[in-house]
């Protein structure tokens, strides 16, 4: 049940918006050819913790295993994408939902089942709603659509390809992975946040239907 559930523990089913480890997870997702569920999150997160089990706690504060890695898509002319594999037993029953957590107003109690029904690309003028483990919730307006952005992971520039750019500027680490959507469609995941001095700053987030394509997934979807 969700009666006390927060981005950081909360129990089976397994949904979108909520934490895991260092980053937050995307979408639920089944591999086209197996039907293995998934998890989708941003690459540089499954790039970093390559041969990492990755877990997730739940109200009573005990993690539980997710499942490993199954596939990082990143730099090197990629964009920013990596898979979970959902294998952890439990996480399995009730089986994982297409819905995200996210919470429309700071004020106010986090909303559980806030339902994922397709998924659709970025149009710049378009809002979109994302959320991360770190921060929150928050939207912005899509404002330049196949970005590249460059970023440090320990100590090295990636330059990742194919993001969208929101004007919007308070996602911080943790937050990577997290998704964007809005009327009940996904759009992605987050990637980064690029600050220019204190006069410009903007998040990028990885398209969704891109990665569908790269990891051969379909998204879980609610009813």
């Amino acid at each position: 049940t969700f009666n006390a559930c927060t981005i950081g523990r909360c129990n089976p089913p397994l949904l979108g918006g909520r934490a895991s480890d260092g980053c937050t997870l995307g979408f639920m997702a089944r591999d086209r050819d197996t039907n293995g569920r998934r998890v989708v999150t941003a690459g540089h997160c499954t790039f970093l913790f390559s041969s990492a089990n990755w877990n997730a706690q739940n109200e009573a504060g005990s993690w539980k295993s997710i499942g490993a890695g199954a596939g990082t898509w990143f730099a090197g002319g990629a964009g920013d994408g990596g898979v979970i594999a959902n294998s952890g037993l439990s996480w399995q029953r009730p089986a994982p939902i297409g819905m995200v957590l996210w919470r429309p107003v700071a004020s106010i109690a986090l909303d559980y089942q806030y339902p994922i029904r397709g998924d659709a690309s970025g149009v710049v003028g378009r809002f979109v709603c994302r959320t991360g483990m770190t921060t929150g919730s928050e939207c912005g307006e899509i404002s330049l659509l196949n970005a590249d952005n460059t970023g440090e992971l320990n100590g090295v520039n990636y330059t990742v390809s194919g993001l969208t750019e929101v004007d919007m500027c308070a996602a911080a680490a943790g937050d990577s992975g997290g998704p964007y959507f809005k009327n009940k469609k996904a759009y992605g995941v987050q990637s980064g946040t690029q600050k220019f001095g204190t006069t410009s700053c903007f998040e990028v987030f990885q398209p969704i239907r891109v990665l569908k394509y790269v990891f051969d997934l379909d998204l879980v979807l609610a009813p």
